[in-house]
Order: C-alpha cells, then sequence, then structure tokens
C-alpha cells in the first residue's frame, strides 16, 4: 500500500494579491491566536501552541453529523476522471471536514485514487495552525491509495485558479462569515468557475429563510439547477424528533447542508433522498418563516451574531 503523504505549500497573502483584505484577515488572524496558536517563525513548524492549546476548530458541526449527505456527492465527484481528484476546503480554518472525508473508505473504496486537499483561508495563522494540527493527527483508516494537502493563503472571492480545475467544493461556515451579499455571491460565483461540470459545491450554513432564498436565487439567476439542501440540528421546538441527531457530537443550532452542481445531468445519478427531518424543518420555514418560534424573526441575524462572538471583535 502507498502511504499517506502530507505535502504542504502555504503561500503567502502577498503571493495571492490580498492586499486590501486586511479586515477579514486581520480578525481570523486574531481569533485565532485567541484559540492558542501564534505565529512564531522561529518554531520548524512557523506557529506556536500556547498553554497546551491548539485543537481542531469546528464550525457548526462535525464530518460524523453531514456525512451520510456528503457521501453520495462526493462518491461521484471524486470518483470520476481524471485519476487525480481535487478537493478544495473554501476557507478551512483549522477544520478537519476534508481529512475526514478523504479518509472516508466510503469515499474511495478501491484506494486506487490520488487525492488533493486545498486547504484555502485568508488566515495564515489558521493555515499554520491546520499544518500542525494534519501533521500530528493520526488518519481515521490507512487505506490504499496517496493524500496530498496543499495550504494556500487566499480570498475567496477572487481566486487565482483556471476553469474546472477541481472535482469538489465544501465549505463548512465561510459564507456565514462573510458580511454581504456580494461577498457570498463572489465566494459562490468563484466555486463553481473552478468546478467540474461533473463536480458539485457543498455548503454548510445557517437554515434561516434568508439563506434559504439567497441560495434558490442564486442558482436559479445563475441557470443552474435548484440545489439540494437538508436541515441537520434539532428542532427548537421540540415538536419534530431527529433520529439521526447525537447531542454528544451534534450541532448545537440548526443549518443547511445545502449542494449546487452546474449540471442537472451531475443529479441524475444520486437520488435526492429528503429525511423526515429535513421536509419538517423547510417545512416549517417556508410557511411561518423560521426554524426557531412562530412568529416573525430576523433569524440571519440572530444567528451571525452567535458566530462573531465579542472575543473576535
Amino acid at each position: 500500500p502507498s502511504p499517506q503523504l502530507f505535502r504542504f505549500s502555504c503561500c503567502s497573502a502577498s503571493e495571492r494579491g490580498m492586499e486590501g483584505q486586511e479586515g477579514y484577515k486581520e480578525t481570523w488572524d486574531r481569533w485565532f491566536q485567541t484559540k492558542g496558536f501564534t505565529i512564531d517563525s522561529s518554531a520548524d513548524t512557523g506557529v506556536r501552541v500556547q498553554d497546551g492549546k491548539g485543537e481542531h476548530q469546528e464550525f457548526h458541526c462535525e464530518y460524523s453529523c453531514i456525512k451520510s449527505f456528503l457521501q453520495p456527492y462526493a462518491q461521484v465527484a471524486l470518483c470520476h476522471p481524471p485519476a487525480r481528484a481535487d478537493m478544495v476546503d473554501m476557507g478551512c480554518g483549522t477544520s478537519a471536514i476534508s481529512d475526514s472525508l478523504s479518509n472516508d473508505p466510503a469515499i474511495n473504496p478501491s484506494g486506487e485514487r490520488i487525492l488533493l486537499n486545498i486547504l484555502l483561508d485568508i488566515s495564515r495563522v489558521a493555515l499554520l495552525n491546520h499544518r500542525l494540527l494534519t501533521q500530528d493527527a493520526q488518519p481515521h483508516d490507512r487505506r490504499r491509495g496517496t493524500i496530498f494537502y496543499s495550504a494556500v493563503q487566499l480570498d475567496c472571492r477572487k481566486l487565482p485558479f483556471p476553469d474546472e480545475c477541481v472535482s469538489l467544493v465544501l465549505d463548512k461556515g465561510t459564507m456565514d462569515a462573510l458580511h454581504e451579499d456580494a461577498d457570498k455571491v463572489a465566494m459562490l460565483t468563484e466555486s463553481l468557475r473552478i468546478v467540474r461540470e461533473t463536480g458539485f459545491v457543498i455548503t454548510v450554513s445557517f437554515a434561516t429563510p434568508a439563506r434559504k432564498e439567497f441560495l434558490e436565487r442564486f442558482c436559479s439567476s445563475g441557470g443552474l439547477p435548484k440545489p439540494r439542501m437538508w436541515v441537520i440540528g434539532k428542532d427548537p421546538l421540540f415538536k419534530v424528533t431527529n433520529p439521526n441527531f447525537n447531542s454528544k457530537d451534534g450541532p448545537a443550532s440548526n443549518y443547511f447542508v445545502t449542494v449546487i452542481t452546474k449540471s442537472s445531468r451531475s443529479f441524475t445519478s444520486i437520488e435526492y433522498k429528503l429525511d423526515e427531518f429535513s421536509r419538517s424543518m423547510i417545512s416549517r420555514l417556508e410557511k411561518s418563516g423560521s426554524l426557531y418560534h412562530e412568529g416573525d424573526s430576523d433569524d440571519e441575524e440572530l444567528l451571525a451574531e452567535g458566530l462573531l462572538t465579542d472575543e473576535i471583535l
């Protein structure tokens, strides 16, 4: 069996034309520093861990909560020619989702394909943290095949990659961290530009009426197939039971898992299975305008406040 390889090439901001993007960069550099990491050029890894801290930070949920939704689409995207499959973790932070996905035996059962995980973030602190954590991590499954990692610091709204060069784009929480709709549109537009026609863009974001409308409008205006959506979490009104929810490692709130693709042909081989919990939550959202209570609310602003806490600001 071929060994799993960890190869990092962490490019600097100046190399990727990120001038003028200091607001996002400084905010997230500062946030990751509060989680126990600082840049230290004298250290071999380029990052220093403070007081025994330094763990994967998972916004929204862990891979175990969403893998049943991701697996069918990742299988199609990553097992389609060419022989090497490239995946972008958009705004990766220090999440372990791309590593968990790559090591999922259901994704590459034959183990014959080469996978390249491109870890993309605007924060150099986050990328150096990710490098340290991934090098220290024990893969879930030492299966056959080779997995490469490349960490690149750049702005997700303007990517230097050529068109249709990757098989899969993952976004877990990055859309929610972007302030303006124009920024969200730019990120999704770039994601669709670089993904192959046979590939998918998968996002995990706040389950709000505004987000559902935004994603459906984005796809409709761009001539794309209607996105496929599920809801993960638990019913805040305790009216519907989610048998797939694990209170130990599940999300504390509710989130959409959304799959977007360029061509309806990419969806034809995958049955859209809407679980009963998602069906109930989406129905309530459409009827009452909220998952969290029966009256009117601005869930988008309410939940955004929970993402950008005082320690970030």
